[in-house]
């Protein structure tokens, strides 16, 4: 048994069928002597109990009870109380090793340790199968483990071919960055100038730690630069590209240990579109304008014409006038009529 644990002794003597007075148990321990212990008179029998409410390992040994009534009748028992098994802090030299030492249990010699654990990562592992080493010695490396996950360790002390006790303690193996790259990384949208991409979360096993973003490195094919923006989300649009340009791009999940294994992917940016009114807003002002034109052309062809027909009849009238005036005038007159000099604009004398 473990010390702190609750025990009890019972002893029982049969009593010869003329007693009917017992002078009671009486029992032994060692270091101590005697126990008082009430005893109980039954039926022929008479029997006490002796109770360790939390027995520690320094109470180990032969315990006896005995029964004076003219002679003493007495019988024994041997009590083993071993101490718990005290661990010492645990060692992890990386994320995949245990290493585990303890204090041996006293009170008897012990022939082995059982050494059993299993991962209490209920969201990454659906069945946490416990597996077990033995070991004769007082310390235990426990290999190829997950990174990151909580293990309940156990260590049970074997004596005689059965266990007479056990403790147990919680260890977490230490996080590294994360070992694959997020799940199904795509393009959702491509413009001339940017490319919106996407991806799922890293597999639980693989996340290694508690995942805090997510790094994005991009870059036109052929270039050396690369340009990286991180995020908390699983989706990003990525800004200011240029247009018809091939791109690699980069997903990786970040955690307190660094930057993990990526996933890759890659869009090209689409053909910049020139700004362009529509046909029938273009139309309209085109058309008004021609007839504008001609408008104004017909205008300026009627005001010519008119204006050469002018000056062309101006000189007609005065041209006929003088020759008419040569002709009738010319020093001469003909019955009935008076003749008129235009040019002056006076009246000629004439006789009758």
């Amino acid at each position: 048994m473990m010390s702190g644990a609750t025990v009890s002794l019972t002893c029982s003597i049969s009593l010869p069928i003329d007693v009917t007075d017992a002078s009671g148990i009486h029992w032994k321990g060692p270091g101590v002597s005697p126990i008082p212990v009430n005893s109980v008179t039954s039926g022929g029998m008479i029997s006490s109990v002796l109770t360790f409410s939390q027995i520690e390992s320094f109470q180990s040994g032969l315990y006896g009870c005995n029964f004076t009534l003219g002679g003493s009748i007495s019988t024994s028992i041997t009590v083993i109380v071993l101490d718990q098994v005290v661990f010492l802090p645990a060692v992890r030299p990386d994320a995949t090793i245990i290493s585990l030492s303890w204090i041996p249990a006293s009170g008897v010699p012990v022939t082995t340790y059982n050494i059993s654990y299993y991962n209490t990562n209920k969201k990454c592992f659906d069945d946490n199968k416990a597996m077990s080493v033995e070991n004769h010695t007082l310390n235990s490396t426990l290999e190829e483990l997950e990174e990151h996950t909580e293990y309940l360790v156990k260590v049970a002390v074997w004596h005689r071919g059965r266990v007479v006790g056990s403790n147990s303690t919680v260890v977490t193996t230490k996080p590294v960055a994360p070992s694959a790259g997020p799940s199904s990384v795509s393009v959702a949208g491509v413009t001339s100038s940017t490319i919106t991409v996407m991806w799922g979360s890293v597999p639980c096993i693989h996340q290694n730690g508690d995942i805090t973003g997510y790094s994005v490195q991009y870059r036109a094919v052929g270039s050396e630069n690369k340009d990286t923006v991180e995020t908390s989300e699983t989706e990003i649009t990525l800004l200011s590209l240029t247009p018809e340009t091939d791109y690699e791009i980069s997903v990786a999940a970040v955690n307190t240990e660094g930057t993990g294994v990526s996933t890759n992917t890659s869009a090209t940016t689409s053909a910049e579109r020139a700004t362009s009114i529509s046909s029938s807003a273009v139309a309209a002002p085109t058309s008004g304008a021609v007839i504008g034109v001609l408008l104004l052309i017909l205008l300026v062809t009627v005001l010519l014409i008119v204006f050469i027909r002018y000056r062309s009849g101006s000189g007609d009238i005065h041209t006929s006038t003088n020759e008419a005036y040569g002709k009738v005038g010319g020093g001469q007159r003909e019955e009935g009529y008076e003749l008129v000099d235009i040019s002056h604009g006076e009246p000629s004398s004439s006789s009758s």
